[in-house]
């Protein structure tokens, strides 16, 4: 308790607000109000700590007051204990039921009244000492999350043999999702899309870690398999939390359109050809990276003939849920792909982004979202 704490006295008793004041000014600020419009209006200027309500009063009952305190999302989280001489229990429960944190009877005792109050006061600071740490914590995540978007690439190729657009639509602040492409020499660009398990920030720096990896050990269009050995190596040492990450992991030559790949447990991709059709590339059932640090992966390969376009995505879109508690699938995404006219990847993405947010209709989802789409021109 502190002369910092301030507490509001509302009576129109000058012998109640003797008693309550005498009681309390030694270890508080205290105010007083002699009725319920003088009480909102302190309330709303000195925003108190505590507010000691009394029922009986002309004009507008304690009930109405704690009523309108309650309904105002200004004043809603300020403590208020009834202290009246109205002593049926129907009388305490109703102002329980409006909000009041306390109900004390007169005649007080002096002891267990000062008791009480030093007890709510100090929950009431602990209270905004935790929201002070909530809106610190937020702060912090609000900053995580535009680092963590700052490291994916937002400038998207429109290139003479290829276009490319990603997005990335996170659960929470922090992602766990990733997407990446970049050149490796004048004829090849790797792409990749990747799910971290687990949500927050320690899938965010789970992701962060493998994204640098990847980018620091892929250096060669030659034997991508390689490569993601010792990615995996380096993210299975020392793994004490047990995360892991789903990757698909590629890289396509310009002037052929060959794809060389490497699927790390994640769902295949979706080849959209120049003719309508749809195919789902092979599963190699290769494993997740960060688990079994000798695992061998293997090399495979596919083809983008001129106009097709390749989709690769994370299961929050497969697994995006609707209020009826079911899943988009994939056989929901391969069917908008059927239907639709392409058109740019970036066209593409965004269509793909709407079927799924018209499908769950504002239910919030509880995975991070990816798509990246390239096409061969």
């Amino acid at each position: 308790m502190s002369k910092e704490d301030k507490i509001v006295i509302v009576d129109d008793e000058i012998l109640n607000v003797a008693v309550l004041g005498d009681l309390l000014k030694d270890d508080y600020t205290v105010m007083v109000a002699k009725n319920g419009k003088q009480a909102l209006k302190i309330v709303e200027a000195q925003n108190p700590d505590l507010i000691l309500l009394d029922i009986m009063m002309p004009e507008m009952d304690g009930y109405e007051v704690c009523r309108r305190l309650k309904a105002s999302p200004d004043t809603k989280d300020i403590p208020v204990i009834f202290i009246s001489a109205m002593g049926e229990e129907e009388n305490e429960a109703k102002g329980l039921e409006l909000g009041a944190v306390d109900y004390i009877r007169k005649p007080i005792s002096p002891a267990i009244t000062k008791s009480r109050i030093k007890t709510h006061i100090e929950l009431r600071n602990a209270y905004k000492e935790l929201e002070a740490k909530k809106n610190r914590m937020q702060q912090e995540l609000d900053v995580g999350h535009h680092m963590q978007l700052g490291m994916l690439p937002t400038v998207f190729p429109d290139h003479k043999y290829f276009s490319l657009h990603a997005c990335l639509r996170p659960a929470k602040e922090m992602s766990g999702d990733f997407y990446d492409f970049f050149p490796i020499d004048e004829k090849h660009v790797v792409f990749c899309v990747g799910d971290v398990s687990g949500k927050g920030v320690p899938a965010a720096l789970f992701m962060a870690q493998t994204k640098i990896l990847l980018k620091s050990h892929v250096t060669s269009p030659h034997s991508l398999a390689e490569s993601i050995c010792r990615v995996n190596f380096m993210l299975s040492q020392d793994n004490d939390a047990g995360m892991f990450v789903t990757l698909f992991f590629a890289c396509i030559n310009l002037q052929t359109g060959n794809i060389q790949y490497v699927n790390c447990g994640h769902q295949p991709p979706l080849i959209l050809r120049h003719s309508g059709t749809v195919e789902r590339m092979p599963d190699p059932h290769g494993i997740i990276l960060g688990v079994m640090e000798d695992y061998d992966y293997n090399d495979l390969s596919a083809k983008l003939n001129n106009g097709d376009t390749i989709l690769i995505y994370t299961d929050g879109i497969t697994e995006a849920i609707n209020s009826n508690n079911n899943m988009y699938g994939e056989e929901r995404l391969i069917e908008l792909l059927e239907s639709s006219n392409a058109g740019s990847p970036q066209q593409l993405v965004k269509s793909i982004i709407d079927n799924v947010d018209q499908f769950v209709d504002g239910i919030d989802q509880f995975d991070d979202i990816t798509v990246l789409s390239l096409e061969r021109k």
